[in-house]
């Protein structure tokens, strides 16, 4: 060892750069679940303007609008239920795996959507069920 360096005791001693890697895997994975907690449940500050922009651009009320959210959260209560079978029958990471993968199919097709049951059943009902596997 080099003069002047010392072995910190305790809590302050360094990692192994493995832990390095977990670590920072861990802080992005936290970080991108509270960024998707957090949008979805803001979805009421959005409503009036999606609401508007809906009504225009598709011709769906905001009663409409609001039902997709409410499929979303029943989809989710009940996706709940299924994540936590599925991890106590296949593990974890499957699950985790199953249900990033099922959010992204959706939100990358979300922009070819044009009918309302289209964006009902994948925005509702999918990503609500998706959001439970993945722990939102």
């Amino acid at each position: 060892m080099a003069e002047g360096q010392e072995i910190a005791k305790g809590p302050l001693r360094r990692l192994p750069s493995d832990w390095r890697w977990a670590s920072l895997v861990v802080l992005v994975c936290a970080v991108l679940s509270a960024g998707m907690r957090i949008s979805i449940d803001s979805f009421a500050v959005f409503l009036l303007p999606l609401s508007y922009e809906l009504s225009y651009e598709f011709g769906w009320s905001s009663s409409e609008a609001v039902s997709i959210y409410g499929l979303s959260m029943l989809s989710f209560g009940v996706g709940c239920v299924l994540a936590g079978r599925s991890i106590e029958h296949f593990g974890a990471r499957w699950t985790y795996c199953a249900g990033l993968s099922a959010i992204a199919i959706v939100f990358l097709n979300a922009s070819r959507f044009d009918a309302l049951w289209q964006f009902a059943l994948c925005n509702g009902v999918i990503a609500g069920a998706s959001a439970a596997l993945i722990g939102m």
